[in-house]
């Protein structure tokens, strides 16, 4: 592909571009350059790097560089983020146009609320894909993923891939990291959804507001915005969106889309949502009542794409479950539940739905990643022991930290008289609790949800919640 065909001269600031120049491929980090590609240096570094590797041109942020490699034609830009994600979009021929492109952001629900919709749009006859943290759906496969929101050149592979599968809609979570970065930049989305923002990635925003920011850019590319009005943030977001704004709320009765005659149960939820002077009757098998957010949203953004409510009422009552959200386990007369929740929020709602359906006791097992937010330690721990019988204290993730450092900080929070466990080894956390459940009682497996791994000081380790369930009711 030529320079000039993924980089436009009306965007250059300084320097020539040599718009006939062969280029391969677009690249952000130096050490991935082979010979052809475009570097696209971030913070105007390592950009002799990316010429000794073969880069046949570069592009940096206008007025970081002051010395030039010789025979590599060198553009500058106002936003090198913005113009690497344009591009890589350009360079598989801008698949996302082909499609229609739906963004869900926010702390909590992005991947409950990402894998509803998909159910819904495949149920009314549309071919769907999902980009999100558990996996990428395209067609019958799952391509296994590390990220949330895949950089620029993946999403835009990810993309071309769906396109070229007959895909008509593609569903991705947008994380804040990933909009920060400008990671989606390039795409137009028919319909952005705002979930909820709580305490979260505070070591990479330092600020919720800063995080908040950071979301809200969605809405400036998204033909309508699907707001929670419940949220304190639900304003921001509104300010930035450019185009109709559609409010969900269970609260207010004059939102858009309107959740009441609430009856919530163990794999149970049943509900009537109001729309626009039309009503429709949702049930599911999901457990806890931020379900009936997450489906009022996806439920809402179906409509908006032109799906009945009659048609999107019934996709969700067939749908099963979300890997790694609230997924139950019957372990005798007691019931095993794991969950991603990792932030004070998301622990606070799982465990707050549990409660009153437990009959029994209820018990927690969990922990918090190191080399992340300290401060959000404590608060867990005394969400924890605000509605836990029983804590079980653990590691998840603990990267180059010490575990037990890391649970000493979350007791910070708990009262001492508070029955509390601490097992840093959490195969063995996990059988303590199981063994511990009497008929009736229910543990919730917090912090992991769907992952398969550990990651700790000496590496990546295969590990998952759900076989160490499995093999332990396996044996009652």
């Amino acid at each position: 592909m030529k320079f000039g065909q993924i980089i436009k001269e009306k965007e250059i600031l300084r320097g020539r571009l040599d718009a006939l120049l062969e280029i391969n491929e677009p690249r952000d980090d130096s050490r991935k350059v082979k010979r052809g590609d475009a570097f696209f240096s971030v913070d105007g570094k390592n950009v002799a790097d990316a010429v000794k590797f073969g880069a046949a041109a570069v592009v940096y942020p206008y007025g970081s560089m002051t010395s030039f490699p010789a025979n590599v034609p060198c553009v500058a830009v106002g936003d090198v983020r913005h113009a690497y994600a344009v591009s890589c979009q350009r360079r598989r021929g801008c698949p996302g146009d082909k499609m229609k492109l739906v963004a869900v952001t926010g702390t909590n629900g992005k991947t409950s609320t990402s894998m509803i919709l998909r159910a819904i749009l495949t149920h009314a006859g549309h071919k769907t894909a999902v980009i999100g943290t558990t996996g990428n759906f395209i067609g019958e496969s799952k391509i296994e993923t590390a990220y949330t929101t895949p950089p620029p050149d993946v999403m835009a592979e990810l993309l071309e891939k769906a396109a070229n599968e007959g895909t008509e809609y593609v569903v991705t979570e947008a994380s804040s990291h990933a909009l920060d970065q400008r990671r989606l930049d390039g795409l137009r989305f028919e319909v952005g959804i705002f979930t909820n923002l709580t305490r979260d990635h505070l070591d990479y925003h330092k600020t919720i507001e800063a995080c908040a920011a950071a979301k809200a850019r969605l809405f400036e590319t998204c033909g309508a915005s699907v707001i929670n009005l419940d949220d304190v943030y639900a304003k921001e977001m509104a300010r930035h969106a450019v185009n109709k704004i559609y409010y969900c709320s269970k609260i207010s009765p004059d939102a858009d889309f309107f959740a009441d005659d609430i009856e919530l149960g163990m794999a149970k939820i049943d509900f009537s949502l109001h729309y626009g002077g039309g009503k429709v009757n949702v049930a599911s098998t999901l457990t806890g009542g931020f379900y009936v957010y997450n489906i009022t949203f996806a439920v809402a953004a179906a409509i908006i794409l032109g799906v009945s409510p009659s048609t999107a009422s019934e996709a969700v009552a067939k749908f099963g479950s979300v890997e790694g959200r609230m997924e139950s386990y019957k372990a005798g007369g007691a019931t095993a539940v794991i969950d991603y929740a990792h932030t004070p929020d998301a622990l606070e709602k799982a465990l707050s739905a549990l409660r009153p359906l437990t009959k029994g006791k209820l018990f927690v097992v969990f922990g918090c990643g190191g080399d992340r937010d300290k401060g959000k330690r404590p608060m867990m721990g005394e969400i924890a022991a605000k509605y836990a019988d029983a804590i079980v204290l653990t590691s998840d993730n603990p990267r180059s930290e010490d575990p037990e450092k890391i649970i000493e900080e979350i007791s910070g929070g708990i009262p001492p008289h508070k029955a509390t466990v601490k097992m840093p080894d959490r195969a063995e956390a996990i059988r303590y609790a199981l063994s511990s459940l009497g008929d009736g009682d229910v543990v919730l497996v917090a912090g992991k949800g769907h992952e398969d791994y550990m990651v700790c000081s000496d590496g990546k380790h295969r590990f998952s919640d759900r076989e160490q369930i499995e093999k332990f009711i396996e044996r009652i």
